[in-house]
C-alpha cells in the first residue's frame, strides 16, 4: 500500500527531514509513553469480557474505554464480525492456568478485497482492526519461545517441534513431547531448533476461514504491547499479489505512533500470507517471535524503491526496527510463482537491525532465486546484521540483488552468517556493483545437489564487482566489496558475468578449494585473494573473461594472471592490517574446532567432497588457525 507522503529523503543526511523534526518531541514523548503504558496496564476496565460471550456482528471498543478478558479465568470470546479497537483491548491472564482466546468464526475469505487503512474501507475483511487511538495490551504468561534444548518451563502438553537438521531435509519438522524426543546434533555438530508453539493468549480464525490483525492507530496514546500470544489461521491470500494488507500482524503506516512498541514471544502459524509486517511503522522491537507454516516472506514490508514510490523515495520505509532472535520456519511459497522468494525481507529504512535470528525449513521453491534472507533490488535499507543463521532451506542462505543507483556504495556489513545444508549456495551476491563487507562466514555443505550443474558445491556465487563506500570511516567503510573470514570446509567460489564495470573485490582468509568462472564477454572482473592459500591449479579458467585480473597473496609471496594468460610473480600488493583471525563472536558456550588451512607443503594432498577430489597446494609452510564455530545460541 502506497499512500502519498509529504516528505522526501534528504540525500545529504542519513536521516529524513521528518525524523529531524521530531527528535526533540520524541525526548518528551518517551517519558509520556512510559506513563501511558503504566496507566494502560493499571486502568480499571470499562467492561470485562466473560467466557462464552459471542458477538455475531463483531464489536467495537470505544475511544477511552478498556475492554478486558477476565484475568483470572479461562475466557473464550467468539465473533463473526470485525473487532474494532478505538480504546484499549486487554488480554492479560493473571496466571498460567488461565487462557484468553479470541476466535473469528464463519469467515468467507472470498469476500476479502484488501487495501485501505480501516475497516470502513473493507468491511467484509473480517479481523481485528486497531484504529485511531486504539491500543492492544496483550501479554500471555512468559515462556521460553524457542531454544536448542528442552527448557524447564516447558510441558509435555505443549506443542513443540524440532526443526530439520540433516542433509536433504527441508520440511521434516518433528513433534517433541519430552526431553527424550529431542533429536541429536547433526554431523556438523549443530543442534536443531526447538520451537514451542503453545501460548495462553490465542487469537485465531479457523482452518477454512482465516482472519487478520491490522494496526493503523496514528493517534495511539502509547505503544502497542503484544507478548507471548499465539496467532493462528490468519493471512488470507487475495488476488495475484502479496501486498493485500491482510497479514498475520500488520502494523500499517503508524509512523512514530508505534515508537517503543514490543512484539515478544509471539507465534504466528498456519498463515496464508506474510506473518509479521512492520510497514512504515517505526520504533518496534520484535524479540523471540516465531513464524511457522506461513506463506511468502514471513518478515516483510512493502518495497520502497523508486519503481514503487516514484519521486516520493522511501514512501514505505521503516525506521528504528529490531529483529532480535526471530525465527522463520517451515515457510511455504506464494500461490503466485515469483522470480524471487524469501523468509526475511531486508527492506528499506534507517537504523534497522537483525541479530541472532534463524531461517529454517523454507520448502517448495517460489522462484529461481529463493533465499532465507533477501536484499531486494530497489530498496535502500542498510541493516545492522549480527550472527544470523540459515539452514535446511530449499533455497540460498543470502540473496543480494541491489540496483540502487548512486546509493550502491552504502555501507553494508554482514557480520556473522552460519549457513549449512541449504539446497543452493550459502550466498548469492549481486547485482551490478556495491560496497558490501562480509565478515565471519561459516558456509558448510550447501549446494550439494548434482542438478545445480556448475553451481554444485559453490558456497558463494559472485556477480557484483566492488565500489567505494559512501563514507570513508566508521562501520563498513571500505574501498571495495570485501569478504574476510570465509570458512567453507573447502568448497567452490563461482564467479559470474558483470553487467557493469567496477572495482576488484577482495577475499581475506578464505579456504576455497576451487575458483571457477562463467563470466561471459560483457565486462572484465577482478578479485584479490589474500591469505587464502590458492595455488594456480585451483582456478578453473575455462569460463574466465579475457580481461579479468586475479591476484593472489600469501605471506610475502604473490602472483597474478589475466584471463587464461600466463602466471606472473608480483610484489605483495596488500599492505593494510590484515584481520588477525576468522573467529566469529558468539556466546560463551561454544565448541572450538582446530583446522589446518589449505596452505600446505607441496607434497600434501587434501581429499575434498566431489568433484573436488584432490588438491595439490603451494609450498608455503603449514599454518594452523582456531575457529570458534557457534553450535547453538542457547545451549
Amino acid at each position: 500500500m502506497n499512500p502519498s507522503r509529504s516528505w522526501k529523503r534528504d540525500p545529504n543526511t542519513t536521516m529524513t527531514p521528518r525524523r529531524w523534526a521530531v527528535v526533540s518531541a520524541l525526548a518528551i514523548a518517551c517519558v509520556l509513553l512510559v506513563l501511558a503504558g503504566s496507566q494502560r496496564v493499571s486502568a480499571a476496565p470499562t467492561r470485562v469480557l466473560m467466557d462464552g460471550e459471542s458477538f455475531p456482528d463483531g464489536f467495537t471498543v470505544p475511544l477511552g474505554e478498556v475492554w478486558e478478558f477476565n484475568p483470572g479465568l479461562d475466557t473464550k470470546v467468539t465473533t463473526s464480525g470485525n473487532v474494532v479497537v478505538l480504546g484499549t483491548l486487554r488480554m492479560r491472564p493473571a496466571h498460567g492456568n488461565a487462557e484468553h482466546f479470541l476466535q473469528f468464526t464463519n469467515i468467507d475469505e472470498s469476500k476479502f478485497v484488501g487495501g485501505g487503512m480501516t475497516h470502513v474501507d473493507a468491511p467484509n475483511d473480517i479481523g481485528l482492526w486497531v484504529e485511531d487511538a486504539g491500543v492492544l495490551d496483550i501479554s500471555g504468561t512468559p515462556i521460553t519461545p524457542w531454544s536448542y534444548q528442552w527448557e524447564a518451563d516447558w510441558s509435555s502438553s505443549d506443542d513443540i517441534v524440532a526443526a530439520p537438521n540433516n542433509p536433504g531435509e527441508y520440511a521434516s519438522f518433528q513433534q517433541v513431547d519430552s526431553i527424550s524426543d529431542v533429536p541429536p546434533e547433526n554431523a556438523l555438530g549443530y543442534k536443531p531448533e526447538l520451537l514451542n508453539l503453545t501460548r495462553n493468549v490465542r487469537i485465531e480464525g479457523t482452518p477454512t476461514g482465516r482472519t487478520h490483525i491490522l494496526i493503523h492507530a496514528p493517534n495511539a496514546a502509547g505503544p502497542q504491547t503484544i507478548e507471548y500470544a499465539a496467532i493462528r489461521y490468519v493471512g488470507p491470500w487475495i488476488g495475484d499479489e502479496d501486498d493485500s494488507g491482510r497479514y498475520g500482524l500488520h502494523l500499517h503506516h503508524n509512523s512514530y505512533a508505534t515508537e517503543g512498541s514490543i512484539v515478544t514471544g509471539v507465534v504466528i502459524r498456519d498463515g496464508g500470507n506474510h506473518a509479521f509486517v512492520p510497514h512504515a511503522s517505526h520504533g518496534i522491537t520484535f524479540t523471540d517471535t516465531i513464524a511457522y507454516t506461513t506463506t511468502g516472506a514471513a518478515y516483510w514490508w512493502d518495497a520502497s524503491g523508486i519503481d514503487v514510490c516514484g519521486d516520493d523515495t522511501g514512501c514505505n520505509e521503516t525506521f528504528d526496527l529490531v529483529y532480535d532472535s526471530v525465527v522463520a520456519a517451515d515457510g511455504q511459497p506464494t500461490p503466485v510463482k515469483k522470480h524471487t522468494g524469501t523468509a526475511i525481507w531486508m527492506g528499506g529504512g534507517e537504523n534497522i537491525t537483525v541479530r541472532d535470528s534463524v531461517v529454517v525449513g523454507m520448502n517448495g521453491r517460489s522462484g529461481a532465486n529463493t533465499s532465507a534472507y533477501e536484499w531486494p533490488s530497489r530498496d535502500r535499507g542498510v541493516w545492522t546484521w549480527t550472527n544470523n543463521t540459515a539452514h535446511n532451506n530449499q533455497a540460498r542462505g543470502i540473496f543480494v540483488w541491489q540496483n540502487t543507483g548512486g546509493d550502491a556504495g552504502q555501507n553494508h556489513v554482514i557480520d556473522g552468517l552460519t549457513a549449512f545444508y541449504n539446497e543452493s549456495a550459502g550466498i548469492d551476491h549481486g547485482a551490478y556493483g556495491n560496497a558490501y563487507v562480509y565478515k565471519n562466514l561459516t558456509l558448510l555443505e550447501n549446494a550439494t545437489d548434482a542438478g545445480l550443474g556448475t553451481e554444485q558445491f559453490a558456497e558463494i556465487l559472485s556477480h557484483a564487482l566492488g565500489k567505494q563506500s559512501l563514507t570513508t570511516n566508521g562501520p563498513g567503510a571500505t574501498d571495495t566489496q570485501e569478504w574476510y573470514g570465509v570458512d567453507t570446509g573447502g568448497a567452490r567460489l563461482m564467479v559470474f558475468s558483470h553487467n557493469t564495470p567496477g572495482k576488484p573485490i577482495r577475499f581475506l582468509y578464505c579456504d576455497f578449494s576451487e575458483v571457477a568462472f562463467n563470466e561471459g564477454t560483457l565486462n572484465p572482473g577482478g578479485i584479490d585473494f589474500i591469505e587464502c592459500g590458492l595455488d594456480i591449479d585451483q582456478f578453473d579458467r575455462s569460463g574466465i573473461h579475457t580481461g579479468t585480473v586475479i591476484r593472489v597473496q600469501d605471506g610475502s609471496t604473490a602472483y597474478q594472471f589475466v584471463g587464461d594468460g600466463p602466471v606472473q610473480t608480483i610484489e605483495p600488493f596488500y599492505d593494510k592490517a590484515i584481520p588477525p583471525s576468522t573467529t566469529t563472536t558468539v556466546p560463551a558456550t561454544t565448541t572450538t574446532i582446530t583446522t589446518t588451512t589449505t596452505t600446505l607443503p607441496s607434497t600434501t594432498t587434501t581429499t575434498l567432497r566431489p568433484p573436488r577430489t584432490t588438491t595439490t597446494t603451494t609450498t608455503l609452510p603449514p599454518t594452523t588457525t582456531t575457529t570458534t564455530r557457534p553450535r547453538c545460541r542457547r545451549c
